[in-house]
């Protein structure tokens, strides 16, 4: 029985190619992003546990007590320059040396352009203090000295031609200064992708903190004999140390930058393992269809066999095997598709921070372990339909020429199907119009009712769509008659283009109605002519762009938002959160709503206004008093003057559910504290495209802060969203890619099936040219089918999700008809190029070779 199966897999390993090729896919999607998530994190782990010191003691969290307490102006929390030799005391510790790291600077070169890594993100500067374990090296040059001069890193300076001797400038919070570049440095692990700033160690404090006598954190050396953890532990001991300070050794912090980037990454993986997911429930179809069609080709062979001897549970058991042939086969390939898959993306690698990965390629066991259980046991349960419908042909059918499966399914079993289907759409359209958890249920019923009702749907929907595309004669009512003739084959090979296109539909959906949510609530809220804000990598908005804002010609109305970490206290609770200050003109430039609607005004001089979810965790009302404390140990008292709307989507403009104060009490509270926004309307008569670009020309010196109108607002905050949609819709793109393979398979094995036929009718005097139309109008006519299917369900399931998520910011729904339209074109497309070789293949029948054949 064994030969007998491997032989009847050899005679049709030609046919089930695209079956494998869909499994290979699916695969090497979950695969590759494994692969992927597990090169960053080693990637950033690595470079973490190469670059600390035995123990390193930190200054506090930012958002801590203690944090907002010890933070520089503008800058991070800081710890004494008195603590270094603290530590340096504790018995075991064999050397300690203080350290400076910021990550909120921008770097400039000449021609005021901006100098970034390969990755993107914020510039970090720090302190020049290499030893043994710094994670870079004195590549070219010479070390820095005095506050003229600095290192660069090597990929930074060459993306952006500066060599040694150019000066730069760097823009810090405690202001803007220029220096020559003396030294090149490398990086002895993984490049982070990011740029890289030293200087010298005496001057960095005031540089890049602004307050002398300050460090961000201490590095120290174990002694001989003195483990990390145990030093650790004296350190957190030591008398004078408090506990403020975080001691962590190496293990933790290469821990704790593993689980930063891993968050960083999630999305990712979700996002690919999620369509991974899709790209194998389609591959489910078409493996099904496959071996349904190739079991009711081999009838008589199934019911030789059971005439023979063979029981049912062989022949079902010889399915399986074929099967786990195919699924063994296609899931190693797949599995080094995959491998090649990650080594390609590894670019997106610099998008969550950690650079473009210059190491291997990380495959832990987990990967082809999963690799392969995704890939057998995906086609395994696929093939249990088929096998089960193999194991049921009697010995008698060896004795004629009968299909197992096929028919019209009609009858009793459609019947029940249709029962069937109807009571799980009612179901499902009950669960969509309850909302909430209930809606996902609802998604899920419908596309179970969708399958069930799938044969039916081929019979009632198909013939109209059938109609209008093939044109009529006798070519196109055979192409119309060989959809129809097995319903559920039909019905089933559609199901895979249908599912496909309902996932990119409901993406399409939900990110056009994101997006309209986000315009309307700017149209709503942004009322400046001009925004001018600091691009991604945190820069600040010092003030010399604010200075630079209000000298630039045109220029009327200057609103200044600031923000800073401040704590906040009432009824018993602590929040060490942001909190902004305006000035009080900005009612005009940001129309925010207090929670009965109305306008919300400024806050005056000693009153703070909170969002209305704020006010509800804090128990607070119009005239409670809440405390204030600064960084510095200032406290105010403040009296709640309004209560503001809430933002359900978040910050669309600004940090829009953070406490609000009067930019005089925030610069009490806070001296150092940053603009984050600064809002300009343009003077009385200045066109509003003159005063940009002359606040783009101001703002030259400054690349860290654009100046942007409403619509380029509107672009910004969309830049998220489209950036994610892209991602989706090339991800989606596979599963498309499999149902395409899914009709060109059916069709394929559709066109070997009839062989005898499609050599009558050449008898019969059919051209070549009349039976590659009769296939290619079946391959229009399917490919229509499913798709127009799947934008119907698609769009549904996107409607069921918007109002799902109204009350969290989605409160427009738009259907993009562009892109469904594009989807429908697209499936004329992909029914014309499926064909192509199912088309060929059935014009070149030889003719007195098909007749002969059974």
């Amino acid at each position: 029985m064994l030969k007998a199966t491997l032989r009847g897999f050899l005679a049709q390993r030609g046919r089930m190619v695209l079956s494998g090729l869909a499994v290979l896919l699916s695969v090497a999607f979950v695969a590759g992003t494994l692969v992927l998530a597990d090169t960053v994190t080693r990637a950033a782990a690595e470079f973490s546990a190469a670059g600390a010191a035995d123990v390193t003691v930190q200054a506090p969290t930012p958002d801590s007590a203690a944090g907002l307490r010890s933070a520089a102006p503008g800058g991070p929390p800081t710890l004494p320059v008195d603590v270094v030799e603290l530590v340096r005391r504790v018995p075991g510790v064999r050397d300690a040396r203080a350290a400076i790291t910021v990550d909120n600077v921008a770097l400039v070169a000449a021609g005021n352009r901006r100098v970034e890594g390969a990755a993107g993100g914020p510039t970090t500067a720090a302190d020049w203090s290499p030893d043994a374990r710094s994670p870079v090296r004195l590549a070219q040059g010479r070390e820095p000295h005095g506050p003229s001069e600095l290192l660069m890193d090597a990929d930074s300076a060459r993306r952006a031609h500066v060599r040694l001797g150019d000066r730069v400038r760097v823009v810090a919070v405690p202001g803007s200064f220029e220096a020559a570049v003396v030294g090149i440095v490398a990086y002895r692990t993984v490049d982070p992708g990011h740029t890289s700033v030293f200087l010298d160690t005496a001057v960095a404090s005031t540089r890049l903190l602004g307050v002398p006598g300050v460090v961000t954190s201490v590095r120290v050396d174990a002694g001989a004999g003195v483990t990390d953890d145990e030093l650790a532990g004296r350190i957190e001991r030591a008398p004078g140390l408090g506990t403020d300070a975080v001691v962590r050794t190496r293990a933790q912090v290469a821990d704790a930058e593993t689980a930063e980037t891993a968050s960083g990454v999630e999305f990712v993986r979700s996002a690919m393992l999620g369509f991974g997911g899709v790209s194998l429930l389609v591959a489910g179809f078409l493996i099904v269809n496959t071996f349904s069609m190739l079991v009711a080709r081999r009838t008589r062979e199934c019911g030789l066999l059971r005439a023979l001897g063979a029981s049912r549970a062989q022949v079902r058991r010889s399915v399986y095997v074929e099967a786990l042939l195919l699924a063994s086969i296609a899931s190693v390939l797949g599995l080094a598709a995959g491998i090649g898959l990650a080594a390609g993306l590894r670019g997106a690698i610099g998008g969550v921070g950690v650079g473009p990965a210059d190491g291997p390629l990380v495959i832990t066991v987990r990967t082809p372990v999963a690799a392969l259980l995704v890939g057998v046991l995906g086609t395994l349960l696929a093939a249990a339909v088929p096998a089960a419908r193999a194991s049921r042909v009697p010995p008698m059918a060896a004795l004629r020429d009968t299909a197992v499966g096929a028919g019209s399914g009609s009858g009793r079993p459609a019947r029940r199907r249709a029962v069937v289907g109807a009571v799980l759409v009612t179901l499902g359209m009950a669960a969509a119009v309850a909302g909430g958890p209930l809606a996902i249920v609802g998604i899920v019923l419908s596309l179970v009712a969708f399958v069930v009702l799938g044969p039916t749907l081929v019979r009632t929907v198909l013939p109209p769509i059938a109609r209008v595309l093939v044109r009529s004669g006798a070519v196109g009512r055979l192409g119309r008659g060989n959809l129809m003739r097995d319903p559920r084959r039909t019905g089933a090979t559609a199901a895979a283009l249908t599912i496909g296109v309902a996932v990119v539909a409901a993406t399409a959906v939900v990110a056009a109605s994101a997006s309209g949510s986000m315009d309307a609530r700017i149209d709503r809220t942004l009322g400046g002519d001009i925004t001018v804000r600091s691009d991604k990598s945190g820069a600040p908005l010092t003030t010399e762009v604010s200075d630079a804002v209000r000298r630039a010609p045109g220029v009327g109305r200057v609103v200044r938002l600031r923000e800073a970490r401040i704590e906040v206290l009432a009824d018993g609770r602590a929040d060490h959160g942001w909190v902004q200050g305006a000035d009080p003109e900005l009612p005009s430039v940001l129309h925010r709503r207090s929670a009965s609607g109305a306008p919300a005004p400024a806050p005056a001089p000693g009153t703070i206004s909170l969002g209305a979810g704020y006010a509800r965790d804090f128990h607070l009302s119009i005239g409670s008093a809440v405390l204030l404390r600064g960084p510095t140990g200032t406290e105010l008292t403040v009296t709640v003057a309004a209560l503001r709307e809430p933002d359900p989507a978040g910050q669309s403009i600004g940090r829009r559910d953070a406490p609000l104060v009067a930019l005089e009490t925030l610069t009490a509270l806070a001296p150092g504290a940053q603009d984050s926004m600064i809002f300009v309307d343009g003077a009385p008569g200045t066109d509003r495209a003159k005063l940009k670009a002359a606040l783009r020309t101001a703002l030259a010196p400054f690349p860290q802060a654009s100046a942007r109108d409403r619509d380029e607002y509107k672009r910004l905050v969309r830049g998220g969203i489209d950036g994610v949609l892209d991602l989706v819709y090339a991800l989606l793109g596979l599963a498309v890619l499999i149902a395409a393979l899914g009709v060109v398979n059916t069709l394929t094995l559709s066109v070997v099936e009839r062989t005898r036929e499609i050599g009558l009718l050449r008898a019969l005097g059919t051209s070549r040219g009349q039976i590659r139309r009769m296939v290619r109008a079946e391959s229009l006519a399917l490919s229509v089918y499913g798709t127009l299917l799947g934008l119907l369900l698609g769009v549904g399931w996107g409607v069921v999700a918007q109002r799902g998520l109204a009350d969290r910011g989605l409160e427009v729904l738009a259907v993009p008809w562009a892109t469904l339209a594009a989807l429908v074109a697209g499936a004329g497309v992909v029914g014309v190029l499926a064909a192509v070789l199912p088309a060929r293949r059935a014009a070149g029948t030889a003719v007195l070779t098909a007749i002969a054949t059974e």
